[in-house]
């Protein structure tokens, strides 16, 4: 299996660095895998058990192994018997999409000082105040930039510490949601994420629809940790984090 994989550019059995990555490994196998219990990846042993607490673990691309979600028992734990079985087998732990808070940004990001890396973008919390779309405009100078879209519960997890962890006087930090339409979408459908994502997610603090101080523009709000979105107006200038490529 290995071998096949190393005839792609870069190519190996699939290593995986996050929960998120887990998740969509997860799903991608069970729509397609009905008649076997495991599926290779890329987590082998050379060493056949010889290292102490698990340490000879390693992934076949040389990405590094900060990332670890056996099932049930650790290599380390099972019969002597079975390393040479499962040397390079790793059980798949049943992640059935659920969402972590303690994602690991990939070794290969490389983000730019005042920013942090999370999956395959960098993230960086701005300060000076601008209105939602001074502030779009300002982090689409980056590259493939936009006020950050928030995809999944451990996105929003990361964007809450970043913004946390250097926000003190401000209730709302924007993000990329608006509604071009202005609330002529019946049931709040005109919300769109400004870099163009798919808005299949969504953490509401309120409903926007049906509020009577209603805003267009999407922020994140001190009342929820920074976690939850809050409709605003979007002439406020207010902090904002971009999302953008390293």
């Amino acid at each position: 299996m290995q071998l096949a994989c190393q005839k792609w550019s870069e190519g190996h059995l699939v290593s995986v660095l996050s929960g998120a990555e887990a998740s969509f490994l997860t799903s991608l196998v069970k729509s397609s895998v009905n008649s076997y219990q495991y599926v290779w990846i890329g987590l082998h042993d050379p060493t056949l058990g010889q290292e102490p607490n698990v340490a000879g673990w390693e992934w076949s691309s040389t990405d590094v192994l900060n990332y670890v979600n056996y099932m049930m028992l650790t290599p380390m734990a099972l019969p002597s018997m079975s390393w040479m079985l499962l040397s390079c087998l790793m059980l798949l732990s049943q992640v059935q999409g659920e969402d972590t808070q303690e994602e690991q940004a990939s070794p290969r990001i490389r983000c730019p000082k005042g920013s942090k890396a999370y999956a395959s973008y960098c993230y960086a919390l701005f300060t000076t105040p601008k209105s939602w779309i001074d502030a779009d405009l300002a982090c689409q100078k980056r590259s493939e930039g936009h006020l950050v879209s928030v995809l999944s519960g451990a996105e929003a997890s990361f964007v809450s510490s970043l913004v946390k962890s250097s926000v003190n006087s401000y209730s709302y930090v924007w993000i990329g949601l608006h509604d071009p339409t202005l609330g002529q979408e019946p049931n709040g459908a005109g919300w769109e994420w400004s870099s163009t994502d798919v808005l299949n997610y969504a953490n509401w603090e309120r409903n926007p629809s049906t509020a009577s101080d209603r805003g267009y523009c999407g922020g994140v709000s001190r009342n929820s940790g920074f976690l939850r979105w809050r409709d605003y107006s979007c002439d406020r200038v207010l902090p904002y984090v971009c999302k953008f490529k390293g």
